[in-house]
């Protein structure tokens, strides 16, 4: 019997430390919709993105910066969701985009802004010197960035495939929730009206869909425990 009630202990102790992580990863992940809003994420690829930073409050740079320590909580989660989707490759694509390419992101926005700030005091051939070696930085973490859309297109559709085709836990309904929803969306409302779009933008980028994905998802499965219902 003591053996048997110390096994119900760590279960339960076990369950609550799951129920942790998954909201822990929750509130990291909208937190990091609030550090992309911050720095208007909108820029990102944009010829203008380092320049568009000189302009931007210092506060609004730290707290993009400072998201990426909410990375490691965010990858917990995937820990949890995996419960649910019995997909290890899949979540381990995500663990790989969160601990790699998102930090790396995260943490170049304070030096881009502390050298677009610079690059503004000078004038004649240092400030065009200097333009030149952001414009190369830039180049630089376009690539990383390249890398994140095509790893968020592929978790997409993969994981589209497998929740609309009922091999995961969760509603087959579950798998219109992803990053590529907010990217196809945002495309068609541009293309329909571009201002409706550049309002509707805090809620088409992909850390929010990401954000909107994990809460729906980790709630369903600390409701609904890992059984199909």
């Amino acid at each position: 019997m003591g053996i048997t009630n110390t096994a119900l202990r760590r279960v339960i102790m076990h369950e609550k430390q799951i129920k942790l992580i998954a909201y822990a990863s929750i509130i990291a992940l909208w937190l990091v919709w609030l550090a992309d809003l911050a720095i208007d994420i909108r820029t990102m690829f944009d010829d203008g993105f380092w320049q568009a930073l000189v302009n931007l409050a210092p506060w609004r740079v730290e707290v993009a910066t400072f998201a990426l320590f909410l990375f490691p909580f965010v990858s917990g989660g995937v820990y949890v969701l995996n419960r649910g989707l019995r997909q290890p490759w899949l979540c381990l694509m995500l663990v790989f985009l969160f601990s790699t390419v998102c930090i790396y992101m995260h943490s170049s926005y304070f030096y881009f802004a502390r050298a677009a700030a610079y690059h503004a005091t000078l004038s004649g051939a240092e400030r065009e010197a200097v333009g030149a070696l952001l414009a190369e930085y830039q180049s630089f973490k376009n690539i990383f960035g390249a890398v994140f859309l095509i790893g968020v297109l592929v978790v997409s559709v993969w994981l589209f495939a497998v929740v609309a085709a009922g091999k995961t836990v969760f509603p087959r309904a579950f798998s219109l929730l992803g990053p590529l929803t907010g990217v196809l969306l945002g495309r068609i409302i541009k293309a329909v009206s571009p201002s409706a779009a550049a309002a509707l933008y805090p809620v088409l980028i992909p850390s929010f869909w990401m954000a909107l994905l994990f809460t729906v998802y980790l709630l369903y499965l600390l409701r609904y425990g890992q059984t199909n219902k």
